[in-house]
């Protein structure tokens, strides 16, 4: 049986890898879908609001909610996270 060389086997990880990023990014869309069609559903959609305040007021959302007892909240910073450099969009 012949070895297998660093190459072969960096090649072999980066394809796991690539197919995890994209099962992420899967996640992700649907998410995306899923809390799209809410805030249209709750009429986000027809009022006329900046990214920024719209990004500021889901922000408030989560941080209400986090705090609920018995809510458990995710230990990692969420895809798309921003700083707050970039609110002013």
């Amino acid at each position: 049986m012949a070895r297998v060389t660093l190459v072969q086997k960096r090649a072999k990880q980066l394809e796991k890898l690539r197919a995890l990023q994209a099962e992420i990014e899967g996640l992700e869309k649907k998410a995306a879908l899923r809390l799209g069609d809410l805030a249209v559903r709750a009429g986000l959609a027809d009022l006329d609001l900046s990214d920024a305040t719209l990004l500021r007021e889901f922000r408030a959302i989560a941080a209400r909610l986090a705090k609920e007892p018995g809510r458990e909240s995710a230990k990692l910073q969420p895809s798309g996270a921003v700083s707050a450099a970039d609110d002013s969009a």
